[in-house]
């Protein structure tokens, strides 16, 4: 899997991208038309050094998008075995 990294500007994204041998794409977010606001991604290797990478984000001012196919999945909570009732009718002394 590959790492992408985000940058607004594109001299910014090649520096990174040479240092780190990755490839260079303008990215696009869901909602913007405008091709002048869409940022620069860097794709990187899932190998990259996380240290360098780190330095280089704070550095040009950049961010790492967390791939969403890594998250863990949650599990659902447990479902009830048996109705459960919130009311009891009949008995008041048992409400």
């Amino acid at each position: 899997m590959e790492l992408v990294a985000y940058f607004f500007e594109r001299e910014d994204a090649e520096n990174v991208a040479d240092a780190l041998n990755g490839n260079l794409r303008r990215g696009h977010f869901q909602g913007e038309d405008d091709d002048e606001d869409h940022p620069w991604m860097v794709l990187l290797p899932a190998a990259t050094d996380a240290v360098v990478l780190d330095e280089l984000l704070t550095q040009y001012d950049g961010w790492l998008d967390s791939p969403t196919a890594e998250e863990p999945a949650v599990e659902p909570a447990p479902l009830p075995s048996a109705p459960q009732r919130l009311k009891q009718f009949g008995d008041p002394d048992r409400r």
